[in-house]
């Protein structure tokens, strides 16, 4: 089995994380110890196919005689033994071909892991991103609020009612509140997205990334079907597990299968006597044939559970696929529609208000509504963006092509 050093596998995401505005995804998949585990773990798997096609050591003793037996040449004192056993023809390379395919399995198993940890960085800085955005929103509402208490207070110089002055300082510790809520929720987001870097969650917060003014573009549906029955790891892992299986029943056939074991030994003849030699050849007879048949059965069931499971596995991910296309298809919807009817729409609401408000046509509270409506539609926005990209990512994580070296 050929080890597939990591610095070559992080290449196949280079593509990838040249499109980010940082090394985010770089530096994930090199410290985040989940992917340093999983990459371990296939290391490991891909030493058993050596070590697993070697004969057993060969067995050298060693006697001596407490009462010597009296030959006609003299005595015998001592003997030495060399003994060396094998397997039935075939059994060792299918040792190392089970080893190989249990080493293809780990492998995949680590690109499985790599996907997760490419998943969960992008979606944790859109989320970031998005907190971003929704802070920046709650605060420019709260700057609005503040422009308007300067005409409040005229209002109320000139004879208006305290109320509508008392009613907007509520206003604007509510906004303010809102701000500080949303600020307050930097530091956990921080900490996630430091634990699958691999740094510690504490210190100074990572700088805000940025979301994408415009929605993704949506991938065809039967492009993500055949590139992710292509290429996803998943369904990869779930072929080498069949092929796993398959080699493990051939192992099965032959355990039932005598093996052999071929020795020397040498009696040492004391008085100057004659050395005896011999060569000895051993036969382990397999008696208990009830084991043997469980263990044919026991791998044809595992055959057949293997294939079971690629198409489960199969089903699943492309079940993924299509709840993934039509939450990006619904999300793009929803961003199109607040920014090019219910926004503009709002946003012609709030100017009439203030001016309205200025010259005593409308409320104050009719200004807030106004306010808030607008800062929702454009919260909202914000969401559906966020969602749009954050469906196209994991549509992304589901259809990267594997690197030529783990085909």
């Amino acid at each position: 089995m050929i080890r597939i050093p990591i610095s070559l596998l992080l290449l196949v995401i280079v593509p990838l994380a040249a499109d980010a505005e940082d090394d985010y995804l770089l530096e994930a998949l090199r410290a985040n110890p989940e992917v340093a585990a999983a990459y371990q773990s296939y290391l490991a798997a891909s030493t058993r196919g050596t070590q697993v096609r070697a004969l057993d050591e060969p067995t050298l003793s060693y006697s001596e005689f407490l009462t010597s037996v009296q030959t006609r040449t003299g005595p015998q004192e001592r003997t030495y033994a060399i003994s060396q056993s094998f397997p039935w023809p075939g059994v060792l390379k299918l040792r190392e071909r089970v080893a190989d395919a249990n080493a293809r399995v780990s492998f995949y198993r680590y690109e499985v892991k790599r996907r997760q940890v490419i998943e969960k960085v992008g979606l944790a800085r859109i989320e970031y991103a998005y907190l971003k955005r929704a802070t920046d929103r709650a605060a420019e509402n709260l700057g609005l609020l503040e422009q308007i208490k300067p005409v409040v207070q005229e209002k109320v110089r000139a004879g208006g009612s305290l109320a509508t002055s008392l009613r907007l300082d509520v206003e604007l510790a509510v906004a303010d509140q809102e701000v500080d809520t949303l600020r307050d929720q930097r530091p956990g987001l921080d900490a996630q997205l430091k634990v699958l870097l691999g740094r510690d969650p504490g210190g100074d917060p990572l700088p805000w990334p940025d979301l994408p003014s415009q929605p993704p573009a949506l991938m065809p549906l039967g492009s993500i079907r055949s590139e992710l029955k292509a290429h996803h790891p998943m369904i990869r892992m779930a072929e080498a597990g069949i092929q796993t299986a398959k080699e493990g029943e051939a192992l099965a056939g032959k355990n039932g299968l005598p093996a052999f074991t071929v020795g020397a030994n040498t009696i040492d003849i004391g008085n100057g006597g004659e050395t005896a030699s011999s060569v000895m050849l051993g036969v382990k007879l397999p008696l208990r044939r009830e084991k043997y048949r469980a263990g044919r059965e026991e791998a044809a069931a595992l055959t057949a559970a293997a294939g079971a499971s690629l198409e489960a596995t199969e089903q699943a991910l492309l079940a993924d696929a299509v709840k993934l296309y039509a939450a990006q298809q619904e999300a793009v919807g929803r961003w199109q529609n607040y920014s090019s009817k219910l926004i503009p729409s709002a946003n012609q609401a709030v100017d009439l208000t203030r001016e309205d408000f200025r010259n005593d046509k409308a409320s104050l509270t009719d200004l807030i509504e106004s306010e808030r409506i607008l800062l929702d539609l454009r919260l909202l926005q914000a969401r559906a963006l966020a969602d749009a990209h954050k469906a196209a990512w994991q549509i992304r994580a589901l259809t990267e092509t594997l690197s030529e070296s783990s085909k």
